[in-house]
């Protein structure tokens, strides 16, 4: 396994002495294809003990570890006749044969710690353990126990979640010293297979605080505080109205029926500039359309980005009609990913947008006029300033989930147009909307 190279860290990870082994590092940094290679090598080194390789799903599994470990199988077929190999999906394992050697790895899901009792293992590889419960760690630790194994360790490869308030204590804190425990931080930059410009994107769509997180491998504390916590008033509150040159209108839309949402925007190379904000008590799809037409028919307004789920469903109570099926009898085009983006990389896509880059702030906002009603972001600046990970998911007079229809409609258009990890704004083709 050593023979198909690995950067100073992985290896360094590798030839850890612990039975807890952690690699952390930040997104592209090596970790999945060293978690793989440790498996592979386990399940032969420990045969006929099995090996567990545990994903936070079975979804995430078929996409990063699965076939990562398929790949490194089929790589080594090529150099040793003596190899085959296959996977059984019904019972979601590797078999393998190494010249008459046989090694088991079996994945498993962590969606329900409790499930993963069972037959004794020789060693154990959790994949993003942070984003994991605890309980994964600890079910693994108790069956890595085969009396046949040479080799009993559980191995752990993840980026540092800040949701994984585990995972820092046992890194950084007191928990660790219960365990026989060694871990290695991996930077993006580590690795030097990346394209130059995978980095650069990364940088140029987190803020500073984030990219010690997914690029550097650092624990900080992302969960605590403003959920938009890169938003400074002097900053990216800007009079600018609507230039001549602009390139683009849009305007981000949530569901809801009080209240419903949207925010219009016009972009300007990397510059995305929140011209007016609405929210509307008792509202419904068909009205919001209305307004928005009323209001800006005028300047060419045909392009919305809504929440993906309006495809299924409809605010406005008419039956066999969805949201997006009102949106388009309308005259709007639609921009929207089939499924949700992830709430975290969406809230990262935000913040990255609105810290400054090279001195130039790239989103921002347009303040209340006293000359023009048509301008004003207000209902975002509010929502923005007051949503915070405490309250966000709290109802009522004091809950902050007023706070977030506003700002997830303006960051379905930011996501879309500006995600983690591509560098630059480029408008997407319609995807059969």
């Amino acid at each position: 396994m050593l023979q198909g190279g690995m950067w100073p860290g992985q290896k360094e990870w590798w030839e850890l002495p612990n039975q807890v082994k952690v690699l952390i590092g930040g997104y592209g940094a090596g970790k999945t294809i060293s978690a793989s290679k440790r498996a592979i090598a386990l399940a032969l080194h420990n045969s006929p003990a099995p090996v567990a390789v545990v994903s936070p799903t079975y979804s995430m599994a078929q996409d990063t570890v699965v076939v990562t470990i398929a790949e490194l199988l089929d790589g080594k077929r090529t150099i040793h006749p003596g190899l085959s190999w296959t996977y059984k999906v019904n019972s979601s394992r590797f078999l393998i044969d190494f010249y008459g050697r046989k090694g088991t790895i079996i994945v498993y899901s962590g969606e329900k710690p409790e499930r993963l009792k069972g037959p004794n293992l020789g060693a154990a590889i959790i994949d993003e353990p942070f984003i994991q419960d605890k309980e994964v760690f600890d079910q693994m630790l108790a069956r890595v126990r085969h009396p046949e194994s040479r080799l009993r360790e559980v191995c752990m490869t993840g980026t540092p979640e800040a949701q994984g308030a585990w995972g820092r204590d046992l890194i950084e804190g007191d928990l660790g010293k219960n365990y026989d425990l060694g871990f290695v931080r991996l930077s993006t930059r580590q690795n030097q297979a990346l394209d130059p410009s995978y980095v650069r994107s990364l940088l140029a769509a987190y803020d500073e605080k984030t990219a010690e997180a997914y690029i550097e491998g650092f624990f900080v504390t992302l969960d605590d505080g403003q959920v938009y916590y890169a938003f400074d008033r002097d900053r990216n509150i800007q009079e600018m109205g609507i230039p001549h040159d602009i390139e683009y209108l849009g305007v981000g839309m949530d569901f809801n029926v009080s209240p419903m949402t949207a925010a219009v925007f016009w972009i300007r190379g990397e510059h995305m500039h929140v011209i007016k904000t609405y929210e509307q008590v008792n509202s419904d799809t068909e009205t919001m359309c209305r307004t928005l037409l009323d209001d800006w028919g005028d300047w060419g307004l045909r392009n919305i980005y809504p929440d993906p789920a309006g495809k299924q469903r409809s605010t406005s109570g008419s039956a066999g009609r969805s949201d997006f099926d009102i949106i388009k009898r309308f005259g709007f085009k639609i921009h929207a990913p089939a499924k949700h983006t992830p709430i975290k990389d969406r809230y990262n896509a935000f913040n990255g947008k609105l810290q400054a880059r090279q001195g130039m702030t790239t989103l921002t906002f347009e303040p209340k006029s006293k000359t023009n009603p048509l301008y004003g972001a207000q209902h975002c600046i509010t929502a923005i300033e007051n949503l915070t990970h405490a309250n966000k998911n709290k109802r009522g007079a004091n809950g902050g989930d007023r706070f977030t229809h506003i700002t997830d409609a303006l960051g379905y258009a930011v996501d879309y147009h500006f995600p983690v990890g591509r560098d630059g704004f480029r408008i997407k083709p319609l995807i059969g909307y």
